[in-house]
């Protein structure tokens, strides 16, 4: 069988489906980008599964422009950070000991309170002219932030990040994938042969962690869950989703913005991801389940 990684499509499927995507499609030109984006994740505290707002100890971005990394940078918000009953509810508090030696060791890593760089935040989106926010499940990173935005003793300061366009990389990878069929049925079959399914089961993982296995043929990594070490993770799905996309069509991948805050895009839509369709695809490709 073919390499499973990056097979390059048949154009006739590719087209077809290209077609279908013509109408309607905002302005945003991902593979041939002029304007700047920022690259965001962060690490919160809050249990969004019952029913718990997110708010973020961790702030990190990379503003990206044509696909280079112009800044680099992680705010830790001290006003939850410092805080020892806060943080010892944080998914994440086994990462402590990391930020707390970050802090001490790498320029890249700023503790403020969040009043201050909230206002950081702005006065950078303005001074970089900053067009697009972009994260992988870009939903939970954009509420958590403006969460922080939301609460009453930071309601004097103007939340810039209103004006931004959200571009989700979870939206953009499985819908790349889902577009070319020999690369689809390469991620199905790389999920089944290392067992990357859902808790429910009822699907395969799509999730950053697992896209990056599949992206660098890498199933040892693990993703940090610090939210500076993870924007490289994500911008580097992104990069190799788009390269795969521009080799195989010879066109820029254009990114839909009535995508906006569907966290999961389609990825679900009609079972793509099903489990349920990986006897076909094993069968198809003689593979023993």
């Amino acid at each position: 069988m073919k390499n499973l990684q990056f097979i390059k499509a048949k154009s006739d499927n590719t087209l077809s489906t290209l077609g279908g995507r013509a109408t309607n499609l905002a302005p945003i030109n991902l593979s041939n980008c002029k304007r700047s984006s920022l690259l965001i994740d962060t690490e919160t505290i809050g249990d969004i599964q019952k029913g718990e707002k997110a708010y973020p100890y961790d702030i990190s971005f990379l503003q990206v422009k044509n696909g280079k990394k112009l800044h680099e940078i992680s705010y830790i918000n001290k006003d939850i950070f410092d805080n020892e009953k806060l943080m010892s509810n944080a998914f994440y508090k086994n990462k402590i000991p990391f930020y707390k030696k970050a802090l001490a060791n790498d320029i890249r890593y700023i503790k403020k309170s969040e009043v201050d760089i909230l206002i950081e935040l702005n006065e950078f989106i303005k001074k970089h002219k900053i067009t697009y926010f972009m994260a992988y499940n870009v939903k939970f990173d954009y509420n958590s932030i403006n969460n922080l935005y939301n609460l009453e003793k930071n309601s004097h300061i103007k939340n810039e990040f209103k004006k931004l366009y959200i571009i989700d990389i979870w939206k953009v990878a499985t819908d790349i994938i889902k577009m070319f069929p020999e690369l689809y049925e390469s991620y199905m079959i790389f999920c089944y042969k290392h067992n990357l399914y859902s808790d429910s089961g009822k699907n395969v993982q799509t999730g950053a962690e697992c896209m990056n296995k599949f992206v660098n043929n890498d199933i040892n990594f693990v993703e940090c869950h610090t939210g500076l070490e993870d924007t490289f993770c994500e911008l580097n799905i992104l990069t190799k989703m788009l390269w795969y996309y521009k080799k195989s069509t010879n066109l820029d991948y254009y990114y839909k913005l009535d995508s906006i805050f569907n966290g999961h895009g389609n990825v679900f839509k009609n079972g793509a991801f099903n489990t349920d369709r990986i006897e076909y695809i094993l069968e198809k490709h003689n593979i023993k389940g």
